[in-house]
């Protein structure tokens, strides 16, 4: 089975991966690609901040979403699937080209925050991806994908509550 790798179109570095994927209605099956990449990579991510604090249940909150970013990237690996037949497997982290070294130093509220609209937005773009989408399968994945962001922003939301008293 092949592993998945990132098409010369795209930046190696996922914040600017996935802005390129945002500013699209449809996905191609290069995006798709790409999607499930920049979804991978969010375990390395958010367990890159959680190692920035010693409080557990934020700890566990930030880890929790991060596994969940793993089972997004294969849900997208099913909606390939689907699309062209072919079965990808998932790259090691450090063999995904998107997982970089994190550059945040600190776990403040506003990063907190920021995290809460990125996990908002992404439920709006799978939304928008599965209103787009021909295949009905498809649509369902991004649908769940979508849901499961809004709940990545709830927790965000425990975790900004837990750092503000």
């Amino acid at each position: 089975m092949p592993t998945l790798e990132l098409p010369a179109s795209y930046p190696k570095h996922a914040g600017q991966a996935y802005g390129q994927l945002c500013a699209k209605d449809h996905l191609e099956l290069d995006d798709l690609r790409v999607l499930a990449l920049v979804e991978a990579s969010g375990k390395a991510g958010y367990g890159a901040i959680a190692d920035l604090t010693e409080h557990q249940d934020i700890k566990d909150l930030l880890n929790k979403n991060g596994r969940e970013e793993v089972g997004h990237a294969h849900r997208i690996l099913k909606a390939i699937a689907i699309l062209s037949g072919t079965s990808y497997e998932l790259p090691a982290d450090e063999d995904n080209p998107l997982v970089q070294p994190s550059p945040i130093t600190a776990l403040t509220p506003e990063l907190v925050k920021m995290f809460i609209a990125a996990e908002m937005d992404g439920e709006v773009n799978y939304n928008r991806w599965a209103d787009n989408e021909s295949n009905p399968e498809v649509a369902k994945i991004y649908r769940l994908i979508g849901a499961d962001e809004r709940r990545h922003a709830g927790r965000a939301e425990e975790i900004l509550a837990l750092l503000t008293p």
